[in-house]
């Protein structure tokens, strides 16, 4: 901590007191750039120490140039499950041997914390899927109530679009295996899906919610092991291989029991929205609100389940173009604003935890400072820094006068108008929530999450170029007296989901409850707004088939068929209630 503090007072003296400004300047384009994206701040992963001393730089910098705390101390902490790891009660026996953890056996991140013994019975790939003319069910001859399943990773190759492709995640499996009345789980990968007989090891999914039952892994020879108990000729690799060729599931009963305890503990961390507010002097619109925005985090040093796109490379993950370029442009575009008059009050927000699904925004909705009908406009700026010849305007389509702002400004930079208002950024939680929105973004590359995101690849000069066109945008939206009209534009959620036939047009809420599917928002004109579902309501199961998690969901909707009548039960303010939806 000590360090820490010292390291701060070198922050604050770097950033020194705001004076009047008057145009957004490069040198601390350049400053900001290289303390964020530096190697001091390791990536600024959420819940770590070099997050928190980001967020103290951000909150420094918007105290010195002026703006008020909405928050104490410009920090709105919120709580975020960063890891899981295994427990000490961890345990694999099959008679009289006992397996070693992380070298023989490891629980998977979802599962729950529990212990069973008994029974096992061998069901293939464990899928059971039926579309259009194709079937094909492991579980078909199978009496798996109360025992383990033993299940393979993977899926046996067909020919032409494989259908099983989109049913392969091992959530997935559970919960098939789940609705047979399987105990338990364990997985094994055959030698096509894994050459080395290693075990994939244990990382976080960024879902919150377990299973419900133990779920583990074992390697081939502890699989063999088991199966040797039952005949020396059966082993993974030679049932792997009989699958694939037959195209035809194998079944069988381990009749020896299979005894285990698992153990997953969850870790937890404080991240930080950051937010400050500049007063309007208009005595009409101050009390109505433009929110600027940027997420400050990234991946820290990658590796699985952290979003990097090399997660078998442990190295720092800059992040300069994602997300610093935009945290520095809202901290530049802060310290001009702030030495303005504008009519309407402007909330400065930098947001923490977008990588792990938008979660600061979420937050931030969830928890206003403000009246959420007092908020005129959301600008999101993700991404930039790494100007070419053009960059994106999203949203567009949001607010009725957006076409006729945008073409009054005038730039000698190509930009693209995108209509749509969900996107894969911090916007996306204001916009299900009717507010019109812009999202600015310079463009993807091949750096993008991965160690190469880096200071020296940034444009400042096209990040001045955007910042300009964002400030000229503002001030556009800031002297009329009339409020934004917001207009749908495009799904509140992902658009389409693989394989799926139907949607209910919800917006999931990921973190919500703790045991069912919680609903963020309802799309206009879809099946869940016409058969009365609400924000806040939670979805128990579907079909009489429960609903624990988001992967659980999507293997309901799996089942489901346009035109056919869904049951679902909901919890409504601790109340539960049953819905039907037609599809």
């Amino acid at each position: 901590m000590k360090c820490f503090s010292l390291l701060l007072l070198v922050i604050i003296s770097l950033i020194g007191f705001s004076q009047t400004k008057e145009e957004i300047c490069k040198e601390d384009i350049s400053l900001h750039l290289n303390f964020l994206a530096g190697d001091s701040l390791k990536g600024r992963y959420p819940g770590t120490l070099e997050d928190k001393l980001a967020a103290e730089y951000i909150k420094s910098s918007f105290k010195n140039f002026g703006l008020k705390p909405l928050f104490k101390d410009f920090l709105q902490p919120f709580t975020i499950l960063v890891d899981v790891e295994p427990g000490q009660y961890n345990s694999l026996e099959f008679g009289e041997k006992k397996f070693k953890l992380e070298k023989d056996f490891i629980p998977l991140s979802f599962s729950a914390n529990l212990t069973l013994a008994t029974e096992a019975v061998f069901v293939g790939y464990g899928f059971d899927v039926e579309q259009d003319n194709f079937k094909w069910n492991d579980y078909e001859n199978a009496n798996c109530k109360n025992k383990w399943v033993i299940v393979l990773k993977g899926f046996p190759e067909i020919k032409g679009e494989n259908p099983l492709t989109a049913f392969a995640r091992l959530r997935n499996k559970v919960t098939v295996a789940k609705d047979y009345g399987a105990a338990g789980v364990i997985f094994v990968s055959g030698v096509k899906y894994e050459k080395q007989d290693v075990l994939s090891g244990i990382f976080y999914d960024r879902i919150g919610a377990d299973s419900g039952i133990p779920v583990i892994q074992i390697t081939r020879k502890t699989a063999n092991t088991i199966l040797g108990g039952i005949s020396d000729t059966l082993k993974i690799e030679v049932l792997e291989k009989q699958i694939d060729e037959s195209k035809k599931p194998i079944v069988f009963d381990v009749s020896k029991k299979i005894s285990a305890q698992t153990e997953i503990i969850k870790r937890t961390a404080t991240t930080y929205n950051v937010v400050g507010l500049i007063e309007g002097k208009s005595s009409v619109l101050k009390t109505k609100y433009i929110v600027i925005g940027a997420h400050y985090d990234h991946l820290g040093f990658g590796g699985p389940g952290t979003g990097s796109r090399n997660p078998d490379t442990l190295a720092i993950h800059y992040g300069a173009d994602d997300n610093a370029s935009g945290t520095v442009g809202i901290m530049e575009l802060a310290e001009i604003l702030c030495s303005e008059k504008t009519n309407h009050s402007v909330i400065i927000v930098a947001f923490g935890a977008e990588e792990m699904g938008l979660l600061g925004s979420k937050h931030f909705m969830e928890n206003l400072p403000v009246d959420k009908k007092d908020i005129s406009l959301m600008i999101n700026l993700d991404m930039i820094g790494r100007l070419e010849k053009s960059f994106t305007i999203g949203g567009t389509g949001t607010a009725v006068e957006f076409d006729s702002i945008l073409n009054t400004i005038s730039t000698e930079t190509q930009f693209f108008k995108s209509p749509e208002g969900y996107g894969p950024s911090d916007h996306a939680s204001f916009y299900s929530e009717n507010i019109p929105v812009l999202y600015f973004n310079s463009g993807i590359h091949t750096d993008y999450h991965t160690p190469e995101d880096k200071i020296e690849k940034i444009n400042q000069e096209g990040m001045k170029i955007i910042l300009d066109f964002v400030y000229n945008v503002f001030k556009q939206t800031d002297k009329s007296d009339n409020r934004l009209s917001f207009k749908e534009a495009g799904s509140k959620t992902q658009s389409k989901q693989q394989n799926l036939k139907v949607t209910l047009g919800i917006i999931p809420d990921f973190g919500g409850a703790k045991e069912g599917l919680g609903i963020g928002g309802v799309k206009k004109g879809g099946p869940a707004e016409a058969a009365g579902l609400k924000k806040g309501d939670i979805i128990k199961s579907i079909n009489g088939n429960k609903v624990g998690d988001i992967y659980e969901y999507m293997q309901r909707l799996s089942k489901l068929k346009e035109g056919e009548t869904a049951i679902l039960e909901i919890e409504r303010n601790l109340e539960k209630i049953v819905v039907l939806v037609q599809l």
